[in-house]
């Protein structure tokens, strides 16, 4: 199960460093994998978010959270 987690961990990050987004914490445990973002989620990956919370979005099981004024 870590191996799968790890592996959405590193799909999420490629695709967030492929459009230039600067990534400023991970964390991943055996309950699930967080990415830290400094900027809102960007409008081309919205089509593949599969659910939202007040916290942030789950990209491919990965939940992404960036910082809010």
């Amino acid at each position: 199960m870590m191996h799968l987690k790890m592996t959405q961990v590193a799909g999420v990050t490629k695709s967030l460093e492929m459009l230039d987004i600067h990534i400023v914490a991970i964390r991943a445990n055996a309950d699930g994998a967080q990415i830290k973002i400094d900027q809102p989620l960007p409008a081309e990956l919205y089509q593949y978010v599969d659910e939202q919370s007040e916290v942030g979005h789950n990209l491919w099981g990965v939940w992404i959270t960036w910082p809010t004024d």
